[in-house]
């Protein structure tokens, strides 16, 4: 999961048990009904045989909802005396540093409140942003329904799953007592790779995890940070999955690329993407 940049592309729509274009045309091809990508027609429905599954974090498999994250930012600048727009500024400048592990949470909370101008970050009220933060954190782990579907559909087609994140240390932390966490046989966190996606460092490290070869791995996200690209330039097979009550302003938070690849807008449908297995 990203929280800058503004994305927005070609659409595949879910109609009933069909995966298929909608209207508006394709930029990069003629027919795009017809088109095949990596090597599979895109209105098949069913990847080509594959040995292992890869997830993504926020979008994919929990939701992340940003009026949470608003109001946890809001009642923390509150607690430190820090302007509120300028302190939710500062996080977002140095959450690429959160996130690769540059900078840990306490220093992260910190260091934005000293650049807002906060007027009491001291020790105890720091404490309380720490403790804050962490239960709003813990509150995004929740996974959605279909997730924990076509992951027990994964688990019962005998195909190792590997989750790929973008995420800060604290997710690091929490996601082991996670509802998804024993899903899980390896899980590549950025904050521990030192890189976000699409670095294709996070993907390498998840398939060798897996002891799997990228080329038989199919990573599914929704598409924040060029994660699909970075999958796809890793040698594996990608989809992305955008849920139809996702809003549509969450494409700019988030930092969705533009994707003209196969996709799906459940993850009901990882039996029928995945041949029936």
């Amino acid at each position: 999961m990203g929280a800058a940049g503004c994305y927005c592309g070609h659409r595949y729509l879910h109609h009933g048990s069909r995966i298929e274009p909608d209207a508006q045309p394709a930029a990069r091809y003629s027919r795009p009904v017809a088109v095949r990508y990596r090597g599979w027609p895109m209105t098949s429905g069913a990847t080509p045989r594959v040995d292992a599954v890869l997830f993504d974090l926020f979008g994919t498999l929990a939701g992340f909802n940003f009026p949470e994250y608003d109001a946890c930012a809001y009642a923390i600048a509150n607690w430190l005396d820090a302007p509120a727009a300028a302190f939710a500024s500062e996080l977002e400048v140095r959450y690429h540093d959160l996130e690769t592990g540059v900078l840990g949470l306490p220093a992260y909370l910190s260091e934005a409140a000293q650049r807002a101008g906060a007027r009491h970050a001291d020790p105890y009220r720091l404490g309380l942003a720490l403790d804050r933060w962490r239960a709003f954190q813990d509150t995004q782990l929740r996974p959605w329904p279909d997730a924990v579907h076509g992951l027990g559909h994964v688990r019962d087609a005998g195909l190792p799953v590997a989750l790929v994140s973008n995420a800060p240390p604290l997710v690091h932390e929490l996601w082991p007592g996670s509802p998804l966490g024993s899903h899980f046989k390896v899980a590549i966190y950025s904050n521990v790779v030192g890189a976000r996606k699409p670095d294709l460092a996070m993907y390498r490290h998840a398939a060798a995890g897996l002891g799997i070869a990228p080329d038989r791995c199919l990573f599914i996200g929704d598409g924040s940070s060029g994660e699909l690209a970075g999958a796809v330039a890793a040698g594996m097979h990608a989809v992305q999955i955008r849920r139809p009550a996702d809003p549509p302003e969450n494409d700019a938070r988030f930092g969705r690329e533009i994707w003209h690849g196969p996709r799906i807008g459940s993850l009901h449908l990882l039996p029928r993407l995945l041949g029936g297995r």
